[in-house]
């Protein structure tokens, strides 16, 4: 899955443009129907005209230090 080229609420006010992708990150999530489930995703970068500034989009839903969707990896924690 690729990030849709729509500048990031957190950029608004800034004149950005795409600049590619990021490697591709591979999150685990719940299982459907006794599936296993691999997102395989890759974020957008993007640089402010003028200064050639590197931003991207910046995703909470990663647990630290894990690969696996934040609400998934709380969940794994109740049975730790």
């Amino acid at each position: 899955m690729d990030e849709k080229a729509i500048i990031p609420q957190e950029y608004e006010g800034l004149e950005l443009q795409a600049r590619g992708f990021t490697d591709a990150r591979v999150l685990q999530d719940f299982p459907i129907r006794g599936k296993k489930v691999h997102l395989s995703i890759r974020r957008r970068r993007w640089a402010e005209k003028g200064n050639h500034k590197k931003l991207s989009r910046n995703w909470a839903t990663i647990a630290k230090g894990s690969r696996k969707i934040a609400e998934f990896a709380a969940f794994l924690k109740e049975f730790d």
